[in-house]
């Protein structure tokens, strides 16, 4: 049994740690875009999700059964914090276009 806890357990930290790794990445992003003048309609939107990334993460860890009660659904909320994450880079990247097309280069 406890072998069993601890099986699920070190899976729910592995499955934890990839959005918040996520989650600190896009707001590095978000705060080296934001050094430069004025923010975007872009940025706004990337720090929307980062917020909302954040609740789902920290619901997940309120929750604080590492993984143990509700695999299942802490699985679920943790791919909804993904989701929200992968949505502000796209917000991102969405700026980086723009700008490239106005200089008139082609974005990376």
């Amino acid at each position: 049994m406890k072998d069993r806890d601890r099986q699920i357990q070190t899976r729910f930290m592995k499955r934890a740690t990839r959005p918040m790794d996520a989650l600190i990445d896009l707001i590095d992003r978000v705060k080296g875009e934001g050094q430069e003048a004025g923010a975007t309609d872009d940025q706004l939107k990337a720090w929307c999700r980062t917020a909302q990334g954040q609740f789902f993460i920290d619901l997940v860890e309120a929750e604080n059964s590492v993984g143990f009660h509700a695999p299942g659904e802490e699985l679920r909320v943790l791919t909804r914090a993904l989701d929200a994450i992968r949505k502000g880079r796209m917000s991102l990247r969405s700026r980086v276009y723009k700008v490239a097309a106005k200089a008139g280069k082609q974005a990376d």
